[in-house]
């Protein structure tokens, strides 16, 4: 391994060339080294969880697919990677902008309302400014990679001169001044400069064929069969279509094979029928597989990949999830409008409102429609979608009465429609509750006085009442005090009637 780290065998007719590489080209070796590794690795788990996941029946069987990808980017420095990242965000920005487009058109159709799609301008320039054949940045950058002596420079000179001014892409492109090997693409979500220093390495990403053979010698047998795989049409060993082996190498031994014996032969032709009874036919050799010649860059591979990912999503029916951070700190109740907005942008949701917008984004079902508004109305008609035309053109004013349409089961409006509609609702609303609010002040006012004016009459009642019983307690005290003088009287005559009685008997 370390004499392939640092040295390259070149093979000549009848000879063969050892050649030392320099400090940086041994990193780089390391590097890509490292890259596939993990890349075939990644590969390897990828297709074991496919196989095992796979429904062993032929049936027909329903699929969910769960694609996670990273937002547009638009870092300090943007090179090779940020540029396949945004060219999947603009291909899937297109291809959910279409799938709005075609829902949008099918529900106007099924409200037999005439699809009206006001212009939008989608971003198909900016991916032929990728794609276009013999000319694009894909095919520019493939085309200078093929090249050996190919540089960074020349890529972005061929960019200048594929892209020359009066060329309909020429104002998507922007060219750095003086020795910066830099260009800026207008992407639908705003302006990034790519960094183009290493980019012909970084779309090579080839491995030194003395490290493949090393590794494919490996005295690991995971290792050895990874690196003899040979890789798909997307770059990966995960959809290649031979099956992955266990080893054809016999553990403990290194890199040496056993005598073959009549026993040992037998073994083998047990243990190949057990597991062709078990996994299925096994797949041919490792060293048939290889491809040494496989040259294909990370350009023709991302290409293929993003064309089987949009092949898929057409056939499926598509939910799209955008996650937006409020704050770059993750802090609880704290909104960063300004990052919000960019990942409004970037993410392509203001393009879609946009779409929404150029239509009747506004959408009620006429029985709602009718709930809603007919209390704030005294029109009457027999028909719901007459009493709805009724209801609008009685509130409407005259430069947004064609801003509506009346389908099956749904009013579709504009938005200055709405807000009208909305305001005079929420005006009348507030007169209607003004109304009721001064009848019921009125008759709260009216409860009240006539609730005072109980409380005076019983109050008068008790103090007549009070009064009766006063007299009537003063009467009854005359009385008994009439009574007692009366009383007295009588005892006070009696007694002088008896006196004069015994005087008058004395005397006689």
């Amino acid at each position: 391994m370390g004499h392939a780290l640092i040295s390259s065998t070149t093979t000549m007719p009848g000879e063969e060339t050892i050649s030392y590489k320099s400090l940086d080209q041994a990193k780089d070796g390391r590097d890509a080294l490292v890259k596939h590794m993990y890349e075939r690795l990644f590969g390897w788990i990828v297709k074991k969880i496919n196989t095992n996941l796979r429904p062993r029946s032929q049936t027909k069987v329903t699929e969910i697919g769960i694609l996670d990808i990273a937002g547009f980017e638009n870092l300090h420095t943007n090179s090779f990677e940020q540029m396949c990242i945004n060219m999947v965000n603009e291909r899937l920005q297109y291809f959910m902008n279409n799938v709005v487009l075609i829902q949008e058109k099918k529900i106007y159709e099924s409200e037999e309302i005439p699809y009206e799609h006001g212009e939008f301008k989608d971003n198909m320039n900016i991916i032929q400014l990728f794609e276009i054949p013999k000319k694009g940045i894909w095919p520019s950058l493939d085309e200078e990679s093929k090249f050996q002596l190919g540089t960074d420079f020349n890529f972005v000179k061929r960019l200048k001169d594929n892209f020359p001014k009066g060329h309909a892409c020429y104002p998507l492109l922007t060219f750095a001044r003086g020795d910066r090997i830099e260009f800026s693409v207008k992407h639908f979500a705003g302006a990034v400069w790519y960094n183009c220093t290493n980019i012909l390495e970084k779309n090579r990403d080839t491995l030194n064929k003395d490290i493949e053979n090393v590794m494919r010698s490996s005295n690991d047998d995971c290792i050895a069969d990874l690196f003899s795989v040979r890789k798909g049409d997307t770059g990966t060993i995960s959809n290649t279509q031979y099956n992955i082996r266990a080893s054809r190498k016999v553990p403990g031994l290194g890199g040496s094979i056993r005598t073959k014996t009549d026993q040992g032969g037998l073994q083998g032709v047990d243990l190949g029928r057990t597991l062709k009874e078990k996994y299925g036919k096994v797949g041919k050799p490792t060293e048939l597989i290889y491809m040494p010649k496989d040259s294909k860059t990370n350009v023709s591979y991302f290409q293929k990949s993003i064309s089987q990912l949009l092949s898929k999503l057409r056939h499926a029916d598509s939910f799209f999830v955008r996650c937006i951070k409020p704050n770059r700190q993750m802090a609880p109740e704290q909104l960063d409008e300004k990052l919000v907005r960019g990942q409004l942008k970037y993410n392509g949701i203001s393009a879609i409102c946009l779409i929404r917008k150029n239509g009747y984004p506004s959408r009620i079902l006429i029985e709602d429609f009718i709930k809603r508004y007919k209390p704030l109305f005294s029109f009457r008609e027999p028909n719901n979608k007459k009493l709805v035309k009724t209801i609008l053109d009685g509130t409407l004013p005259i430069e947004i009465r064609d801003k509506y349409r009346i389908g099956k089961n749904k009013v579709f409006m504009k938005e200055s429609v709405n807000s009208h509609i909305d305001r005079v609702h929420f005006i009348r609303q507030k007169w209607a509750a003004s109304v009721i609010s001064g009848v019921l002040k009125k008759n709260c006012e009216n409860q009240k006085r006539e609730r005072l004016k109980k409380e005076q009459k019983e109050k008068e009642r008790k103090r007549k009442l009070e009064e009766e019983r006063k007299c009537q307690k003063e009467e009854v005290e005359r009385n008994r005090k009439t009574e007692d003088q009366q009383g007295k009287d009588i005892e006070r005559t009696a007694g002088s009637s008896f006196i004069r009685i015994n005087i008058k008997e004395i005397s006689s």
